[in-house]
Protein backbone atom coordinates (compact mmCIF):
# COMPACT_ATOMS: atom_id res chain seq x y z
CA UNK A 1 0.00 0.00 0.00
CA UNK A 2 1.87 3.02 -1.21
CA UNK A 3 5.45 3.92 -0.49
CA UNK A 4 6.02 4.09 3.25
CA UNK A 5 9.51 5.62 2.89
CA UNK A 6 10.15 9.23 3.81
CA UNK A 7 11.15 10.08 0.23
CA UNK A 8 8.79 9.52 -2.66
CA UNK A 9 10.61 9.70 -5.97
CA UNK A 10 7.37 10.13 -7.91
CA UNK A 11 5.89 13.12 -6.13
CA UNK A 12 9.02 14.50 -4.42
CA UNK A 13 7.32 14.14 -1.04
CA UNK A 14 9.85 14.45 1.78
CA UNK A 15 7.35 14.52 4.63
CA UNK A 16 6.43 11.52 6.77
CA UNK A 17 3.12 10.76 5.04
CA UNK A 18 2.35 7.98 2.61
CA UNK A 19 3.03 8.54 -1.08
CA UNK A 20 0.03 7.20 -2.99
CA UNK A 21 1.66 7.25 -6.43
CA UNK A 22 1.92 3.46 -6.64
CA UNK A 23 -1.23 2.67 -4.65
CA UNK A 24 -3.80 0.42 -6.36
CA UNK A 25 -6.86 2.04 -7.88
CA UNK A 26 -10.29 1.51 -6.38
CA UNK A 27 -13.09 -0.31 -8.15
CA UNK A 28 -16.50 1.27 -8.54
CA UNK A 29 -19.83 -0.49 -8.83
CA UNK A 30 -22.63 1.05 -10.84
CA UNK A 31 -25.82 -0.99 -11.18
CA UNK A 32 -27.68 -1.04 -14.48
CA UNK A 33 -30.29 1.68 -14.70
CA UNK A 34 -33.57 0.64 -16.29
CA UNK A 35 -35.63 3.25 -18.09
CA UNK A 36 -38.87 3.90 -16.28
CA UNK A 37 -41.10 6.80 -15.37
CA UNK A 38 -39.61 10.26 -15.80
CA UNK A 39 -40.51 13.69 -14.42
CA UNK A 40 -41.80 16.42 -16.67
CA UNK A 41 -39.39 19.27 -17.44
CA UNK A 42 -40.30 21.53 -14.50
CA UNK A 43 -40.22 18.75 -11.89
CA UNK A 44 -36.98 17.38 -13.32
CA UNK A 45 -35.26 20.76 -13.16
CA UNK A 46 -36.47 21.29 -9.60
CA UNK A 47 -35.38 17.82 -8.43
CA UNK A 48 -32.07 17.81 -10.33
CA UNK A 49 -32.96 14.53 -12.05
CA UNK A 50 -35.64 13.33 -14.42
CA UNK A 51 -35.82 9.91 -12.74
CA UNK A 52 -38.12 9.72 -9.71
CA UNK A 53 -36.25 6.69 -8.36
CA UNK A 54 -33.09 8.85 -8.08
CA UNK A 55 -34.86 11.75 -6.37
CA UNK A 56 -33.63 11.27 -2.82
CA UNK A 57 -33.99 14.28 -0.53
CA UNK A 58 -30.90 15.24 1.46
CA UNK A 59 -31.64 15.01 5.16
CA UNK A 60 -28.10 15.20 6.52
CA UNK A 61 -28.38 11.76 8.11
CA UNK A 62 -28.80 8.12 7.15
CA UNK A 63 -32.38 7.11 6.29
CA UNK A 64 -34.20 5.38 9.12
CA UNK A 65 -34.97 1.69 8.69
Amino acid sequence: MGNMNNNCSACQNTRNDICLYDAPLGMGYIPWQTWGDVYDLNNGLHAGTIFPCLDKPFTGRWPSK
